[in-house]
C-alpha cells in the first residue's frame, strides 16, 4: 500500500473502519515522519511502530472524538484505507 499509494501526512483525511467493521472519518495527526522516535514514549505519544502505521482522531457518529494509536492500513475492523475520490 505504501509504495503504490502516497502516505497521507498530518492532518489529511482517512477512512478507519471501527471495530464491527463499519467507515469513519479519521484525521491523521501522527506518522512516521512527525513523530520524534527517541522522544515518543517519554513525552506520553507512542512510538510509531511501522512505516505505514498511522495515529488517528477518529470522529465518531455520536460526536465524540476517540484517539489510535499506530493503525495499519487496511479495509477490516481497527485499520486505516485512504479516502477515495
Amino acid at each position: 500500500m505504501t509504495t503504490a499509494t502516497k502516505m497521507p501526512r498530518l492532518t489529511d483525511g482517512v477512512t478507519f473502519y471501527n471495530h464491527d467493521g463499519l467507515p469513519q472519518a479519521a484525521i491523521v495527526t501522527g506518522n512516521r515522519d512527525s513523530i520524534d522516535h527517541d522522544e515518543a514514549g517519554r513525552n506520553g505519544v507512542p512510538r510509531i511502530e511501522r512505516d505505514d502505521t498511522l495515529h488517528l482522531t477518529v470522529l465518531t457518529p455520536g460526536g465524540s472524538i476517540k484517539i489510535e494509536h499506530n493503525v495499519r492500513p487496511g479495509t477490516g475492523p481497527g485499520q486505516w484505507s485512504p479516502l477515495r475520490g
